[in-house]
């Protein structure tokens, strides 16, 4: 569906780094498939000025790895600002399966540029998911998310909903990927701007 949230912290500019416990693709925190445009002319604002961002991060996460939790702070020197916070936990957890069972993660993130001003956020329950770093599958799980901005970039105001049956990613390289779920979805709202319409 177009616009559905992933949490995932190594993406685009309002991302962190990843921990070395948890698995890499069990962490998304992007907002794939918006159309309003905020975002993108934001980061090419940013990548165009090319300052020395300076950024002030945290994470925390179990040893065993059911629970984490991380923020990242970004002033990017040229008058924009960024900022995301995520965490979640697992009852259950086998780092060599790839599996986790009972996950509840949340994430937001808001910006400032010349784009405009963007602030999304999302929470996601799965009863059991299986990932690695090339693909990921989720049974049963369900989803809320949105978000609001308006700027150069264009406006949103948007909420999304999903209950899903299973749910798959799978990597196709560094930005790219194939996703699929057999589920209910449903948006109100829309979103207008320089990277489309999506209503």
């Amino acid at each position: 569906m177009p616009g559905r949230r992933h949490i995932d912290e190594d993406s685009s500019s309002s991302s962190s780094s990843r921990s070395s416990g948890h698995s890499g693709r069990s962490r998304r925190v992007k907002y794939e498939g918006s159309s309003c445009g905020i975002r993108s002319v934001n980061e090419y604002y940013n990548r165009t000025l090319d300052y020395d961002e300076t950024t002030a991060s945290v994470s925390k996460e179990r040893s065993d790895g059911r629970a984490w939790a991380q923020a990242r702070a970004t002033d990017h020197e040229n008058g924009a600002l960024s900022a995301a916070a995520s965490a979640g936990a697992a009852a259950l957890k086998d780092e060599k399966l790839g599996a986790e069972a009972l996950r509840a993660r949340a994430g937001a993130d808001a910006q400032f540029g010349f784009g405009g001003v963007l602030a999304e956020g999302e929470a996601e329950v799965t009863y059991l998911g299986f990932s690695d770093d090339q693909a990921s599958v989720d049974f049963i799980s369900g989803n809320v998310g949105g978000g609001v901005g308006i700027g150069a970039g264009g406006v949103k105001a948007k909420v999304e909903a999903g209950v899903d049956l299973v749910k798959t990613e799978i990597s196709l390289g560094k930005h790219q990927s194939v996703s699929g779920n057999l589920g209910v979805n449903a948006d109100t709202g829309g979103e207008i701007g320089v990277d489309g319409v999506s209503l």
